[in-house]
């Protein structure tokens, strides 16, 4: 929220709602976010309270690989799709910088979920207070480099400096959580989920959508080809869905 303060302090109203349509359709990613973390922390409080390590490790490697496996795909999407969908919400004058700003907040977003689930350790091992001294100094370093780079390189240094700070933030939580509680990364699905996307990403360029029935229809032709190119890779299993769906339905 102080990013729009600046950047409307500095560079008009204008600039606010360019700003902000960019970072909405950016922001999409964060849908994913949300239902995660509201079905995993009582599940994780539970089999933690059970010393139940070994499934508490599963769920959180799970967990992570089913954002990653939607969220990297949708940030793919998006950064395509996002000129042709401020052109068809907006008027021109927010396509140009809306569309370089949206690629920017979703790989912010992607980068907030990884936060969002390895954060769970600290809630489980009671070291809640690393998350507010993270976010307060996150808060704090944006608001510095909104008010030292916005003024000199317009919009799209807001939406940079909240990328490098998502970074921060998630980089420090995925070190520090480690030492508490270690679980598996899957770098070998997350090769595998930006293979698949860059091929889905080639398709939805060269069929190059415009307007708001034909983005949603290559959407839903590039989400297919993905999950297609995703499971003959091996990157998931059935017996993987099986096991998320069990893990909702349960809570």
């Amino acid at each position: 929220m102080a990013r729009r303060y600046v950047i409307g302090i500095f560079l008009g109203v204008t600039s606010v709602g360019i700003y902000s349509a960019g970072y909405s359709v950016g922001s999409i990613i964060s849908f994913f976010i949300a239902p995660l973390t509201f079905v995993l922390l009582p599940t994780l409080s539970r089999l933690y309270d059970e010393d139940r390590i070994a499934e508490v490790k599963a769920h959180l490697t799970y967990s992570l690989k089913y954002f990653l496996m939607l969220a990297i795909p949708s940030t793919f999407g998006l950064s395509l799709l996002a000129k042709p969908l401020l052109h068809s919400l907006t008027t021109l004058e927010f396509v140009p910088t809306g569309s370089l700003v949206a690629p920017v907040v979703a790989v912010s977003y992607l980068l907030f979920g990884v936060y969002a689930v390895f954060s769970q350790v600290f809630i489980l091992v009671k070291k809640t207070k690393i998350i507010g001294i993270l976010w307060g100094g996150a808060a704090l370093l944006n608001l510095t480099l909104n008010i030292i780079f916005v003024p000199r390189f317009g919009v799209v240094a807001a939406a940079v400096t909240t990328l490098v700070c998502y970074t921060i933030v998630a980089g420090i939580t995925v070190s520090v959580s480690a030492k508490h509680l270690r679980f598996s990364v899957g770098w070998t699905f997350i090769l595998k989920s930006i293979v698949a996307s860059l091929v889905m990403a080639m398709i939805v360029w060269k069929l190059s959508p415009a307007g708001m029935v034909n983005i949603l229809w290559v959407g839903a032709v590039g989400a297919t080809i993905y999950f297609i190119i995703l499971f003959l890779m091996k990157g998931f299993s059935f017996n993987e869905i099986r096991f998320f769906r069990q893990l909702i339905r349960r809570d």
